[in-house]
Protein backbone atom coordinates (compact mmCIF):
# COMPACT_ATOMS: atom_id res chain seq x y z
CA UNK A 1 0.00 0.00 0.00
CA UNK A 2 1.57 3.20 -0.88
CA UNK A 3 2.07 5.88 1.80
CA UNK A 4 -0.43 8.82 2.14
CA UNK A 5 2.11 11.66 0.93
CA UNK A 6 2.31 9.49 -2.42
CA UNK A 7 -1.36 9.23 -2.73
CA UNK A 8 -1.41 13.24 -2.54
CA UNK A 9 1.18 13.48 -4.94
CA UNK A 10 -0.64 11.54 -7.42
CA UNK A 11 -4.03 12.79 -7.07
CA UNK A 12 -2.80 16.72 -6.88
CA UNK A 13 -0.40 16.20 -10.26
CA UNK A 14 -2.07 18.45 -12.93
CA UNK A 15 -2.79 17.03 -16.45
CA UNK A 16 -2.14 13.48 -15.66
CA UNK A 17 -3.96 10.59 -17.28
CA UNK A 18 -3.31 7.47 -15.69
CA UNK A 19 -3.19 4.08 -18.05
CA UNK A 20 -2.90 1.67 -15.83
CA UNK A 21 0.02 -1.06 -17.17
CA UNK A 22 -0.59 -5.26 -16.00
CA UNK A 23 2.26 -5.03 -13.24
CA UNK A 24 0.72 -5.84 -9.74
CA UNK A 25 2.46 -6.45 -6.46
CA UNK A 26 0.43 -8.42 -4.29
CA UNK A 27 1.23 -7.03 -0.80
CA UNK A 28 0.32 -10.08 1.69
CA UNK A 29 -0.59 -9.41 5.08
CA UNK A 30 1.65 -9.89 8.03
CA UNK A 31 -0.22 -12.03 10.06
CA UNK A 32 -3.21 -13.62 9.85
CA UNK A 33 -5.27 -15.21 6.64
CA UNK A 34 -4.45 -14.23 3.09
CA UNK A 35 -6.40 -11.07 2.28
CA UNK A 36 -7.64 -9.39 -1.48
CA UNK A 37 -3.96 -8.63 -3.37
CA UNK A 38 -3.30 -4.63 -3.31
CA UNK A 39 -2.89 -3.55 -6.75
CA UNK A 40 -0.55 -0.59 -7.83
CA UNK A 41 -0.96 0.50 -11.27
CA UNK A 42 1.50 2.59 -12.68
CA UNK A 43 1.52 4.27 -16.07
CA UNK A 44 4.47 5.26 -18.52
CA UNK A 45 1.91 8.06 -19.82
CA UNK A 46 1.35 9.25 -16.19
CA UNK A 47 5.68 9.36 -16.05
CA UNK A 48 5.97 10.98 -19.07
CA UNK A 49 3.60 13.87 -18.00
CA UNK A 50 5.87 13.80 -14.57
CA UNK A 51 8.71 14.36 -16.64
CA UNK A 52 7.14 17.32 -18.81
CA UNK A 53 5.43 18.87 -15.49
CA UNK A 54 7.25 21.38 -13.83
CA UNK A 55 7.75 19.58 -10.54
CA UNK A 56 8.80 16.20 -13.11
CA UNK A 57 12.47 15.96 -11.39
CA UNK A 58 11.57 16.25 -8.19
CA UNK A 59 8.50 13.57 -8.67
CA UNK A 60 10.28 11.37 -10.11
CA UNK A 61 12.85 11.70 -7.41
CA UNK A 62 10.13 11.09 -5.02
CA UNK A 63 8.99 8.23 -6.55
CA UNK A 64 12.09 6.91 -6.93
CA UNK A 65 12.11 7.20 -3.13
CA UNK A 66 9.08 5.65 -3.18
CA UNK A 67 9.58 2.43 -5.36
CA UNK A 68 12.01 2.04 -3.39
CA UNK A 69 10.80 1.47 -0.20
CA UNK A 70 7.82 -0.24 -1.53
CA UNK A 71 10.17 -2.61 -2.82
CA UNK A 72 11.53 -3.14 0.52
CA UNK A 73 8.93 -3.36 1.88
CA UNK A 74 8.08 -6.09 -0.66
CA UNK A 75 10.69 -7.63 -0.11
CA UNK A 76 10.52 -7.22 3.61
CA UNK A 77 6.68 -8.47 3.08
CA UNK A 78 7.85 -11.28 0.89
CA UNK A 79 10.40 -12.79 3.28
CA UNK A 80 7.86 -12.53 6.16
CA UNK A 81 5.75 -14.58 3.82
CA UNK A 82 8.43 -16.87 3.33
CA UNK A 83 8.75 -16.82 6.83
CA UNK A 84 5.08 -17.36 7.91
CA UNK A 85 5.08 -20.59 5.65
CA UNK A 86 7.97 -22.23 7.16
CA UNK A 87 6.53 -21.32 10.59
CA UNK A 88 2.97 -22.52 9.16
CA UNK A 89 5.27 -25.68 7.79
CA UNK A 90 6.69 -26.09 11.41
CA UNK A 91 3.19 -25.36 13.13
CA UNK A 92 2.13 -28.40 10.55
CA UNK A 93 4.88 -30.59 11.60
CA UNK A 94 4.23 -29.76 15.05
CA UNK A 95 0.35 -30.30 15.01
CA UNK A 96 1.46 -33.31 13.11
CA UNK A 97 3.47 -34.66 15.95
CA UNK A 98 0.99 -33.26 18.57
CA UNK A 99 -1.29 -35.44 16.54
CA UNK A 100 0.55 -38.39 16.79
CA UNK A 101 1.68 -37.60 20.59
CA UNK A 102 -2.51 -37.18 21.37
CA UNK A 103 -2.62 -40.44 19.27
CA UNK A 104 0.13 -42.27 21.42
CA UNK A 105 -1.41 -40.77 24.32
CA UNK A 106 -4.87 -41.80 23.90
CA UNK A 107 -3.21 -45.60 23.29
CA UNK A 108 -1.56 -44.54 26.22
CA UNK A 109 -5.30 -43.66 28.21
CA UNK A 110 -6.71 -46.98 26.60
CA UNK A 111 -4.11 -48.96 27.83
CA UNK A 112 -4.67 -47.14 31.68
CA UNK A 113 -7.82 -47.17 31.30
CA UNK A 114 -7.56 -51.28 31.04
CA UNK A 115 -4.93 -51.56 33.59
CA UNK A 116 -7.39 -49.36 35.71
CA UNK A 117 -10.39 -51.97 35.04
CA UNK A 118 -7.60 -54.71 35.64
CA UNK A 119 -6.88 -53.12 38.89
CA UNK A 120 -9.84 -52.56 39.92
CA UNK A 121 -11.75 -55.97 39.52
CA UNK A 122 -8.14 -57.32 41.62
CA UNK A 123 -9.11 -54.56 44.22
CA UNK A 124 -12.24 -56.19 44.13
CA UNK A 125 -11.57 -59.77 44.57
CA UNK A 126 -8.59 -58.60 47.22
CA UNK A 127 -11.76 -56.87 49.03
CA UNK A 128 -14.19 -59.65 48.45
CA UNK A 129 -10.89 -62.70 50.10
CA UNK A 130 -10.37 -59.76 52.64
CA UNK A 131 -14.26 -59.96 53.11
CA UNK A 132 -14.71 -63.78 53.31
CA UNK A 133 -11.68 -63.99 55.28
CA UNK A 134 -12.71 -61.76 57.70
CA UNK A 135 -16.08 -63.79 57.94
CA UNK A 136 -13.58 -66.94 58.29
CA UNK A 137 -12.43 -65.32 60.92
CA UNK A 138 -15.26 -64.38 62.98
CA UNK A 139 -16.70 -67.99 61.99
CA UNK A 140 -13.22 -69.32 63.95
CA UNK A 141 -13.35 -66.52 66.82
CA UNK A 142 -16.73 -67.95 67.74
CA UNK A 143 -15.87 -71.13 67.46
CA UNK A 144 -12.96 -70.95 69.83
CA UNK A 145 -15.05 -69.05 72.13
CA UNK A 146 -17.88 -71.87 71.93
CA UNK A 147 -14.66 -74.69 72.17
CA UNK A 148 -13.25 -72.69 75.02
CA UNK A 149 -16.71 -72.52 77.06
CA UNK A 150 -17.06 -76.44 75.89
CA UNK A 151 -13.56 -77.26 77.36
CA UNK A 152 -14.49 -75.04 80.52
CA UNK A 153 -17.41 -77.57 81.31
CA UNK A 154 -15.56 -80.20 79.81
CA UNK A 155 -12.94 -79.55 82.57
CA UNK A 156 -15.67 -78.21 84.93
CA UNK A 157 -17.39 -81.88 84.49
CA UNK A 158 -14.14 -83.61 84.90
CA UNK A 159 -13.52 -81.60 88.19
CA UNK A 160 -16.76 -82.71 89.45
CA UNK A 161 -16.32 -86.54 88.22
CA UNK A 162 -12.76 -86.57 89.76
CA UNK A 163 -14.48 -85.40 93.19
CA UNK A 164 -17.11 -87.97 92.35
CA UNK A 165 -14.54 -90.58 92.40
CA UNK A 166 -12.86 -89.40 94.89
CA UNK A 167 -15.53 -89.13 97.29
CA UNK A 168 -16.54 -92.70 95.55
CA UNK A 169 -13.50 -94.20 96.55
CA UNK A 170 -12.99 -92.27 99.97
CA UNK A 171 -16.65 -94.14 100.60
CA UNK A 172 -15.61 -97.75 99.32
CA UNK A 173 -12.41 -96.95 101.23
CA UNK A 174 -14.31 -96.41 104.91
CA UNK A 175 -16.79 -99.47 103.71
CA UNK A 176 -13.51 -101.68 103.08
CA UNK A 177 -12.29 -100.95 106.15
CA UNK A 178 -15.48 -101.61 107.66
CA UNK A 179 -15.83 -104.72 105.94
CA UNK A 180 -12.86 -105.68 107.15
CA UNK A 181 -13.21 -105.26 110.60
CA UNK A 182 -16.44 -106.53 110.67
CA UNK A 183 -14.99 -109.59 108.81
CA UNK A 184 -11.68 -109.56 111.53
CA UNK A 185 -15.03 -109.35 114.32
CA UNK A 186 -16.80 -112.18 112.56
CA UNK A 187 -13.61 -114.28 112.84
CA UNK A 188 -13.29 -113.38 115.96
CA UNK A 189 -16.71 -114.29 116.57
CA UNK A 190 -16.41 -117.02 114.46
CA UNK A 191 -13.48 -118.21 116.45
CA UNK A 192 -14.64 -117.48 119.60
CA UNK A 193 -17.83 -119.84 118.55
CA UNK A 194 -15.44 -122.55 117.60
CA UNK A 195 -14.00 -122.40 120.97
CA UNK A 196 -17.09 -122.65 122.49
CA UNK A 197 -18.17 -125.32 120.77
CA UNK A 198 -15.34 -127.10 121.21
CA UNK A 199 -15.65 -126.70 124.58
CA UNK A 200 -19.26 -127.89 124.76
CA UNK A 201 -17.78 -130.97 122.69
CA UNK A 202 -15.49 -131.43 124.93
CA UNK A 203 -18.02 -131.33 128.32
CA UNK A 204 -20.70 -133.29 126.67
CA UNK A 205 -18.34 -135.82 125.22
CA UNK A 206 -17.80 -137.78 128.67
CA UNK A 207 -21.68 -138.01 128.92
CA UNK A 208 -22.17 -139.29 125.77
CA UNK A 209 -19.59 -141.53 126.10
CA UNK A 210 -21.00 -143.09 129.42
CA UNK A 211 -25.11 -142.99 127.54
CA UNK A 212 -23.93 -144.58 124.28
CA UNK A 213 -22.34 -147.56 126.57
CA UNK A 214 -25.70 -147.68 128.15
CA UNK A 215 -27.32 -147.79 125.34
CA UNK A 216 -25.38 -150.72 123.84
CA UNK A 217 -25.70 -152.89 126.80
CA UNK A 218 -29.75 -151.96 126.87
CA UNK A 219 -29.50 -152.79 122.71
CA UNK A 220 -30.89 -148.91 121.67
CA UNK A 221 -27.52 -148.32 119.93
CA UNK A 222 -29.75 -146.49 117.12
CA UNK A 223 -31.22 -144.20 119.20
CA UNK A 224 -28.69 -142.94 120.78
CA UNK A 225 -26.51 -142.33 117.84
CA UNK A 226 -29.87 -140.07 116.88
CA UNK A 227 -29.54 -138.18 120.44
CA UNK A 228 -26.02 -137.72 119.74
CA UNK A 229 -26.15 -136.23 116.57
CA UNK A 230 -28.99 -133.93 117.52
CA UNK A 231 -26.51 -132.87 120.48
CA UNK A 232 -23.50 -132.20 118.69
CA UNK A 233 -25.29 -130.23 115.77
CA UNK A 234 -25.17 -133.54 112.96
CA UNK A 235 -22.14 -134.37 113.53
CA UNK A 236 -21.83 -138.31 114.47
CA UNK A 237 -18.19 -139.53 115.25
CA UNK A 238 -16.86 -142.12 114.56
CA UNK A 239 -16.78 -143.81 118.33
CA UNK A 240 -20.33 -142.69 118.33
CA UNK A 241 -20.89 -145.35 115.73
CA UNK A 242 -18.27 -147.82 117.27
CA UNK A 243 -16.17 -147.62 114.60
Amino acid sequence: MLPPESRSQITNTPNTILVPTQREISLPPASGPLSPSITVASSSGWIAQVDASPGGQRGKKQFSEDAKRHGAEVEAFRQEREELRAAKTALSEEILELSRANLLLLETVKEGSTITTGLTEDLRCVRREKDEEKKRTEMLSQENVYLRRKGLDNKRIRREEENKLEAANNAIGVLKGRLDEMAREAAREREALDKAWQRKLDEAEVPARIAIKEARHSGTTGVAEELAAIAFGGHVKSWVRGE
